[in-house]
């Protein structure tokens, strides 16, 4: 059994299964903490790396470059987020994503932030 709690912590409850080496609910608790802790160390580098360079005088930009579009590209008609994923892809499959990959970005915006010192 797995409760998701509010914020960081995971409660790993043992009632029959109490093997320690191959308990896949201590697995799974374990890469969940492994992930945050990962992701939170290269988000800090990258913060610290992006301000040495800035502070030497070099010009960093930052792109998202794992996303098609960025959150903000894919609009409603109203201009809000989608709540629902079918008019969502729908919106998505009427951008020429060429075109707003080669205007240099997802959504043709290019960097989301450029730091100078």
């Amino acid at each position: 059994m797995r409760i998701m709690a509010p914020g960081n912590a995971t409660i790993v409850w043992l009632r029959l299964d109490l093997r320690l080496e191959d308990n896949p609910a201590l697995r799974w608790a374990a890469s969940r903490w492994w992930l945050h802790q990962s992701l939170a160390s290269l988000a800090a580098r990258d913060t610290r790396v992006a301000r040495d360079l800035a502070a030497a005088g070099l010009e960093v930009a930052d792109f998202n470059a794992h996303l098609l579009f960025e959150a903000t590209a894919v609009r409603t008609q109203g201009g809000g987020p989608f709540q629902v994923f079918t008019p969502f892809w729908k919106a998505c499959l009427a951008v020429d994503a060429f075109a707003a990959i080669a205007a240099g970005g997802g959504d043709g915006a290019g960097p989301r932030s450029v730091r100078r010192s």
